[in-house]
């Protein structure tokens, strides 16, 4: 299976649909201690939607079930907190251990440059591993690091192809599933305390992407 960085708010380790397809040398950059445990439950949201082990009986299947994932934890605690150095840690730390992809649900909705995330994705492109990122969950501008040129950039669209409340602009290069104005519209995806849950959002969307892009990367290398 195809080897994905993580970097989220970490992931639930012992989620029954997920535990097989976890690596076990995760790290937390938020709280600086190799324990990626998901506090806030956003990462494990997003991990269902890439890699849910398929055929176990159990909730849903990932795009990409045969996948691989490295929870890179980079909130602080069980907050939605997280910086430019946490980002930029993780995002090298998942090239450096091998990551083919590197899946960003998170962003900033500003102008800065960011620069030490902007330089740790360029440094992670170089090495040919594929980013994708959300593009942000309001209208208006893409955000970063969607934005960057090196990286995917995904927004959200229901099932009607209409975007409902997501980014969207010149930098946005695909979307995918992840909008709705109802429940109907949410999608299904693993929650942390081995339970489950429906959510919307371009964080989701990217997800999909990602799966997408393992099943391509592991039909033609």
């Amino acid at each position: 299976g195809v080897f994905f960085g993580l970097v989220d708010s970490g992931l639930d380790l012992d989620h029954e649909d997920l535990a097989d397809n976890i690596l076990p040398n995760g790290c937390d950059f938020g709280d600086d201690d190799d324990n990626p445990d998901d506090e806030l439950g956003h990462g494990t949201q997003v991990c269902g939607i890439i890699a849910a082990v398929q055929n176990n009986g159990l909730g849903i299947s990932g795009v990409a079930p045969q996948s691989k994932i490295l929870p890179l934890k980079i909130s602080e605690g069980s907050t939605d907190i997280f910086t430019d150095e946490t980002v930029a840690a993780a995002i090298v730390y998942a090239a450096d251990s091998g990551a083919a992809i590197i899946n960003l649900s998170l962003g900033w909705n500003d102008d800065e440059e960011h620069a030490a995330v902007t330089d740790a994705i360029a440094y992670a492109a170089d090495k040919g591993v594929t980013l994708v990122a959300a593009a942000g969950n309001r209208y208006g501008p893409v955000w970063f690091p969607a934005r960057v040129e090196k990286v995917l950039a995904v927004s959200a669209i229901d099932k009607y192809d209409q975007n409902i409340y997501s980014a969207y602009g010149p930098e946005l290069d695909l979307v995918a599933p992840g909008s709705g104005s109802t429940r109907d519209d949410f999608i299904l995806t693993t929650a942390s305390g081995g339970s489950y849950t429906f959510n919307k959002g371009t964080s989701l969307s990217a997800a999909m992407v990602s799966g997408v892009a393992a099943l391509l990367l592991s039909e033609q290398p």
